[in-house]
C-alpha cells in the first residue's frame, strides 16, 4: 500500500479539518478582496467622474494581475512546493490591497489593483490543488465544494460590509480590511504540511513518508507500514517513473491536450460570465434596476449567503449523479436566471437575483471539484494554474466587454452573449468531458484524455 492509498484510507479528521479551514479562509478573503472594488465603484464614479469604459477597465485591472498569478503560481508550486507559494500569494495580495487604500487617482488605483491581482490569482489554483491532494477520495467532492462555498461567503461579506461600512464611511475602509490576510499567510507557512504527492514527485521520499507517518499517528494512533518498508516501496514505484520537469508545453502534448483545452475553456467561460455580471452589479443595481444602493447590496449579500448554503449541494450532486450532469444543469440555470433578472426587474427581479447567485456559487463549486481532478499529479499545479489563468482572461475581459457594449448597445445584448457562452460551455463538457465520480486521482490520470 503506497502513501497515496494510505492517505485516501484515512477517515476525515481534525487534521483534514485544519487544512480545509485554512484554505477556506484564504478563499474567503480572496473573494472579498476581488469584489471590494466593485462595491467602491459607485462612489469612485461620482468622485473621479469615471466613464463606463473606464469603469470596465478598472474592474478588469485586478484580473490582469490574476492572469499572471494563476499561471506562474501553479508553475512554481510544482517546483518549490505548494505551501511556500500559498503563503507567499496570501501575503502578497494582502500587502498590495493595503496599497490600494492609499490611491488618490484612477491611474494609481489601476496600478496597485493590478499588482494585488498577482497574489489573488496565485492563491486560488494552488489552494485547490493542495486541498485536492490532501482530502480523501470518498469525500473530496464535498470538501472541495465546502472550500468553494467560502468564495460566496467572502463575496457576501464584501456586500454586507459595503452596506455597513463602505457606503456610509467611504471606499478606503474596504481596502483596509482587505489587507488582513497577511496574518493568514503566516499561519499557513507555520502549520501546513507540504503536499505528499509534491514531495514524491520531486523525489523527497523520506520527507513524504515521515509526514504520512505523523498524520497516521495523529488520526489512528499507529503507522500502517514501517518507515523503512514504506520508503523502499515508494522508491521502487518512483524508479519505474521517469523524472521530468513539467513545462507548460507538457499540457499541450497529445496525452493532455484535450483535457487542457476543455478545462481551460470551462474556466474561461464561467469567469467571463461571472465577472462581467458581478463586478458591475453594484452599478447596475442603481442604473438598470433602480434599487437603492444600500438595500441592493443587502439583497446581494443575502443571495450570496444562500449561495454558501447551497454550494455544498453541488459537491453532493457531483458525487451522486456525476460531474458532467451537474455542470450542465448549473451552467444552464445561471445563464437563464441572469437574463430573467434584468428582463423583469422589480420585486420579481430580486427572486431571479437570488437564483442567479445560488447557481453561480454552485457553478464555482463544481468547477473546483472537476478541474483539479482531471490533471495528473506531476502537472496538477501547472494544469490547474493554466486553466485558472484562462479563467482570469475571461474575468479580465468580461467587465471590459460589458462596459464597451453597455456604452453603445443595450444591456440585453450583453445578457444574450453571456447565455451563449454558458450554454455552449455546458454542451462541450457534456459531449467531450470525462466522468470522474468516485475515482481516485490515480485512476483518473490513467484514463486517456
Amino acid at each position: 500500500m503506497n502513501l497515496s492509498q494510505r492517505m485516501d484510507n484515512l477517515p476525515f479528521s481534525g487534521f483534514h479539518f485544519k487544512i480545509l479551514l485554512i484554505m477556506c479562509l484564504g478563499l474567503f478573503f480572496d473573494a472579498y478582496d476581488a469584489f471590494v472594488l466593485s462595491i467602491a465603484l459607485p462612489e469612485l464614479i461620482s468622485k473621479w467622474d469615471l466613464t463606463k469604459i473606464q469603469t470596465g477597465y478598472l474592474n478588469s485591472a485586478g484580473y490582469m494581475g490574476m492572469l499572471f498569478g494563476a499561471l506562474f503560481a501553479g508553475y512554481f508550486a510544482d517546483r518549490i512546493g505548494r505551501v511556500k507559494v500559498l503563503s507567499a500569494a496570501m501575503g502578497f495580495y494582502a500587502i498590495f490591497m493595503g496599497m490600494c487604500m492609499l490611491s488618490n487617482s484612477y491611474n494609481s488605483l489601476f496600478v496597485w489593483r493590478t499588482i494585488a491581482g498577482i497574489g489573488l490569482g496565485g492563491m486560488v489554483p494552488v489552494a485547490a490543488a493542495y486541498l485536492t491532494e490532501y482530502m480523501p477520495a470518498r469525500v473530496r467532492g464535498r470538501c472541495m465544494s465546502i472550500f468553494n462555498a467560502n468564495y460566496s461567503l467572502g463575496v457576501a461579506f464584501a456586500f454586507f460590509l459595503g452596506y455597513l461600512i463602505i457606503v456610509p464611511y467611504g471606499w478606503r475602509w474596504g481596502f483596509a480590511i482587505a489587507s488582513l490576510p497577511v496574518i493568514l499567510s503566516l499561519v499557513a507557512w507555520k502549520y501546513l504540511p507540504e503536499s505528499i504527492r509534491y514531495l514524491l514527485n520531486v523525489r523527497r521520499v523520506e520527507d513524504a513518508v515521515n509526514i504520512v507517518d505523523q498524520i497516521e499517528k495523529k488520526i489512528i494512533n499507529k503507522t500502517t507500514i514501517p518507515f523503512e518498508e514504506a520508503v523502499e516501496l515508494e522508491k521502487e514505484e518512483l524508479s519505474k517513473k521517469k523524472e521530468v520537469s513539467i513545462p507548460i508545453s507538457y499540457l499541450f502534448q497529445k496525452k493532455l491536450l484535450g483535457t487542457t483545452l476543455l478545462m481551460s475553456t470551462m474556466w474561461f467561460c464561467l469567469s467571463f460570465a461571472t465577472f462581467a455580471l458581478t463586478t458591475w452589479m453594484p452599478v447596475l443595481l442603481t442604473t438598470e434596476l433602480k434599487y437603492n444602493l444600500g438595500s441592493g447590496l443587502l439583497w446581494m449579500a443575502f443571495a450570496q449567503l444562500l449561495g454558501v448554503i447551497v454550494t455544498p449541494v453541488a459537491g453532493i450532486a457531483a458525487d451522486a449523479i456525476g460531474r458532467k450532469k451537474t455542470i450542465f444543469i448549473l451552467f444552464l440555470t445561471f445563464g437563464i436566471s441572469a437574463y430573467l433578472l434584468f428582463l423583469f426587474g422589480g420585486e420579481l427581479g430580486k427572486f431571479f437575483m437570488v437564483i442567479m447567485m445560488m447557481a453561480l456559487s454552485m457553478c464555482n463549486g463544481i468547477n473546483y471539484v472537476y478541474i483539479p481532478e482531471n490533471f495528473p499529479t506531476e502537472a496538477r499545479g501547472t494544469g490547474v494554474g493554466f486553466a485558472s489563468a484562462c479563467g482570469r482572461v475571461g474575468a479580465m475581459i468580461g467587465p471590459s466587454v460589458l462596459g464597451i457594449l453597455y456604452s453603445f448597445k443595450s444591456l440585453m445584448l450583453v445578457l444574450h452573449v453571456i447565455m451563449v457562452v454558458l450554454v455552449g460551455c455546458a454542451l462541450l463538457i457534456a459531449i467531450f468531458g470525462r466522468e470522474t465520480r468516485k475515482k481516485s486521482l490515480e485512476e483518473i490520470s490513467s484514463i486517456s484524455a
